[in-house]
């Protein structure tokens, strides 16, 4: 996420920006719990290493020979989405004790496949893919 903001309007020359931010839509201190520091005064800085199709809260401050200045206001972001991590417990199971009715012919196979939803979906899930293969080919 990059941030852009405004130089304050009052104080002394800028020799760094502060950035306070968190996993959260809380602005308190408890909650923005990371920091980067920007050296100079430059009005930009992009935040990297964030976790995907995460809300974050971000606030800014200035600092001068004076010292450090006020906070911003808080601003919201979300990161964009990333895919899934892997279903897990991935089980195959034949619906038929045997693949052929009662004169022996054979009948269409029957597979139920059960798995566990994945552990971070990062995103809104939007469906599974699933892929069925033979020894010698595709299915």
């Amino acid at each position: 996420i990059t941030l852009t903001w405004q130089p304050p309007s009052q104080g002394g020359a800028i020799t760094a920006y502060s950035i306070q931010y968190g996993p959260t839509v809380d602005c308190t201190e408890a909650q923005l719990t990371q920091m980067v520091n920007s050296s100079g005064s430059a009005t930009s800085y992009t935040v990297q290493i964030l976790s995907p199709y995460t809300t974050y809260t971000f606030r800014v401050r200035g600092h001068s020979s004076g010292g450090p200045g006020n906070y911003s206001d808080c601003v919201t972001a979300r990161t964009t989405e990333y895919y899934p991590t892997r279903p897990s417990s991935v089980q195959l199971t034949d619906l038929n004790s045997c693949n052929c009715d009662e004169s022996g012919q054979n009948r269409t196979i029957m597979l139920q496949v059960r798995w566990t939803r994945p552990q971070n979906i990062n995103g809104q899930l939007r469906g599974y893919t699933l892929r069925l293969s033979h020894e010698d080919r595709g299915i």
